[in-house]
């Protein structure tokens, strides 16, 4: 199996007040990929274009708190030999983040909500907090509910729950290590 992915156009701008910050990213890429599967001689070289474009803002409320919103837009398009038309998917999506910062704990709520080629998928959320016990140990509690859309098929839901734990250790080297 062979890929490759090529870079077409990326930018990004941001307008900063003083106490907001307004961001804004769009590119375009392509991605060749080959599937291939010996036991039945399948070999299925593909290609896909996807563009994305996002507008965020963020804005502080007081030194400790910040609240991020968005909008995010993307287009896929698959060009290979299993489909006669090419297929496309638009997906829109809403989203924001709630940060709380309390001491050595920062607290994250966020949801999400998106829309797969005209179809409202469930809406999605997490809460997360890191917490800093030394300048070298760090620890991240995470946990949510997500729904994954297939590529190009029915945007049918497949819930997932997760939960995550990290313990992180930073280790920085002035010098010869």
């Amino acid at each position: 199996m062979g890929s490759g992915i090529l870079q077409r156009d990326s930018t990004y701008d941001e307008r900063r007040g003083e106490n907001s910050r307004l961001k804004a990213r769009g590119g375009l890429f392509r991605e060749f990929l080959t599937f291939e599967d010996p036991a039945i001689l399948l070999t299925s070289p593909s290609n896909f274009w996807m563009g994305i474009g996002e507008i965020e803002r963020e804005q502080w409320i007081g030194k400790y708190h910040k609240l991020v919103t968005g909008i995010h837009y993307s287009w896929t398009q698959a060009h290979t030999t299993a489909y006669q038309e090419p297929p496309t998917q638009n997906s829109l999506a809403l989203f924001a983040t709630d940060q709380i910062t309390l001491k050595k704990w920062d607290i994250q709520l966020a949801a999400r909500q998106e829309m797969v080629n005209g179809v409202l998928i469930p809406p999605v959320g997490h809460i997360s907090a890191y917490y800093k016990a030394r300048d070298y140990l760090h620890f991240h509690i995470r946990g949510g509910r997500n729904y994954r859309v297939p590529a190009f098929g029915s945007p049918e839901e497949i819930q997932r729950s997760y939960q995550r734990v990290d313990g992180i250790k930073n280790w920085e080297c002035d010098g010869l290590c």
